[in-house]
């Protein structure tokens, strides 16, 4: 309800893990990824970071977002930090974030099946390959005893 009524939402143990993070690894590369509510604090905790956030790169699923407050900063956060973002125009969540792309944003996937049940358009699992297609790790797979010292 947060992020409808504001587009804002926050989390200090995020934020905290963002700084914790940024100052562990310093000019590293570093991945996050989220989906929906987790994309909103994503944006903030790489925000509040200022410069040190765009050593994040973030892959944002169906984007919490709303279309009526605050847009603004959906925008500056699309143009500074340039996340890669995974939307489906029948998503109503994801509708505010659309409405706040910069002109030619160019990192952005469209889902192309959008579903009669809007349920199904903000569903994370319409990102993954049909369970078919999902390869079963080996279950008869052993692992190994560590390898100690000289005994190579």
């Amino acid at each position: 309800m947060q992020v409808l009524a504001t587009n804002l939402a926050k989390s200090s143990d995020v934020d905290r893990l963002f700084r914790e993070v940024s100052q562990d690894f310093p000019n590293q590369q570093k991945y996050t990824t989220a989906h929906s509510l987790g994309s909103v604090l994503v944006k903030n905790g790489m925000s509040d970071l200022g410069e040190d956030g765009r050593e994040f790169k973030a892959f944002l699923f169906n984007c919490g977002s709303s279309p009526f407050f605050n847009t603004k900063a959906w925008r500056d956060y699309l143009t500074t930090y340039e996340p890669m973002i995974f939307a489906n125009k029948g998503d109503p969540i994801n509708a505010g974030l659309l409405e706040s792309l910069p002109d030619a944003y160019s990192n952005i996937v469209y889902n192309p099946e959008v579903s009669g049940a809007i349920w199904n358009n903000h569903s994370l699992s319409q990102w993954l390959p049909p369970s078919e297609d999902v390869v079963e790790p080996n279950q008869d797979a052993a692992v190994s005893d560590p390898v100690e010292g000289n005994d190579v």
